[in-house]
């Protein structure tokens, strides 16, 4: 990571620490001192997002001794403009402080940009430790530069106008600009909400990672950030949304935000086969199992099916239960050999009390688009 001191401090810049999280091996027999500090090296004036601060210490007495840790911000002229508390109480009394633990010797406080300066420029972060004896450590920190944009740019975003159901898998990508070289780590991601809206379907991640084979990124680490969904991207949608992409470095900043439209195409599954046995012997006493089984397939995956259902009609052409839908499962029980298979299965009790008949069992599957199937006929003969 790239980080610019500010020679023009003398003396303090000599204190500053060389990286966003540095070691200090500064000690003494009574002096509290500092392990490592984190602070974000590039923040954005016209944000709203929080950055980070943190100093880690310890005290030759154990960090149960230490009290507080005290932040002074300075700009390029040596005059101090900010100071403020980081605190290690786990938030119990600073909520919005970004502490998780308290009394651990790790001390924290986030900060909105427009906290410290509405003015760009280059600032110098001390942070200095004290114990409750009053001991104070060496002075600790880094430089930031507060700018009025964020210093990630999206440049542009890709994706298909339509995802056809035909398709197998669909490549997402987006080009994503580090303007000020701060060489930080860079997440990517867009995200789906209805088209000229805002609720958050799903937030699907981009991958820098050079993995062809399942995110179609080509060179690891360069600007380029893509995935590969398949046709389960569109079980449950149909109709128009908007594909939302963004990025975010280590740092907390936002970059801007390419907004793609997408038309998602969902058609009906088909059921393609079923299974009744041709003839079932009435019991004269006891029960006996029929078990019935629809094989099914979606174009948008089997996560798309909603319910797979049959309605039984007897040979006067009346449909028993007042035209009820016995709905058929693929989750591993009640008579259903495997989960997930895209085999349905229903087990019906048949006994003495049964009569003789001719059935017909009407077969459909719903989608979570409410797409409805073909409707796939089997029949079966009860027998005394």
């Amino acid at each position: 990571m790239i980080i610019r001191k500010l020679v023009l401090f003398g003396i303090m810049a000599l204190l500053a620490l060389a990286g966003c999280e540095k070691d200090n091996p500064v000690s003494t027999e009574k002096t509290p001192f500092v392990i490592s500090t984190k602070i974000d090296s590039a923040w954005n004036i016209s944000g709203n997002e929080k950055y980070l601060v943190e100093v880690k210490a310890d005290d030759p007495q154990g960090v149960s001794d230490l009290k507080t840790a005290q932040l002074t911000i300075i700009d390029s002229q040596e005059n101090i403009i900010f100071q403020d508390s980081l605190f290690d109480d786990g938030g119990a009394q600073s909520s919005g402080s970004g502490d998780l633990i308290a009394n651990d010797g790790v001390f924290r406080n986030q900060y909105q940009a427009t906290q410290i300066t509405s003015n760009p420029g280059l600032y110098y972060f001390q942070i200095v430790v004290e114990d409750k004896e009053g001991n104070q450590s060496v002075i600790a920190g880094d430089t930031v530069e507060f700018s009025l944009s964020s210093p990630l740019l999206l440049t542009s975003a890709w994706s298909p106008d339509s995802l056809l159901a035909r398709d197998k898998k669909f490549t997402f990508a987006a080009e994503v600009r580090d303007t000020a070289n701060t060489g930080a780590v860079i997440n990517a991601w867009f995200d789906l909400t209805p088209h000229n809206g805002t609720q958050l379907l799903k937030r699907y991640a981009l991958y820098n990672d050079g993995d062809v084979e399942n995110h179609d990124d080509y060179v690891a680490g360069d600007s380029l950030f893509s995935s590969i969904e398949d046709t389960s991207f569109g079980a449950g949608r149909l109709g128009w949304y908007d594909l939302k992409f963004q990025a975010q470095n280590e740092f907390g900043s936002v970059s801007n935000v390419i907004i793609r439209p997408v038309y998602i195409e969902n058609k009906a599954g088909v059921i393609y086969n079923t299974d009744i046995p041709d003839t079932l012997k009435i019991p004269q006493t006891g029960t006996k199992n029929l078990k019935i089984r629809a094989w099914v397939t979606d174009p948008q995956s089997n996560l798309d099916v909603d319910s797979v259902y049959c309605r039984i009609q007897d040979k006067l052409g009346n449909f028993l239960s007042n035209n009820f839908k016995f709905i058929l499962n693929d989750l591993g029980q009640n008579g259903d050999d495997f989960i997930n298979d895209g085999i349905y299965t229903l087990v019906l009790s048949i006994n003495s009390e049964n009569n003789p008949d001719n059935y017909t069992f009407y077969f459909n599957m719903r989608d979570k688009a409410g797409n409805l199937s073909n409707t796939r006929l089997d029949y079966t003969v009860f027998v005394k």
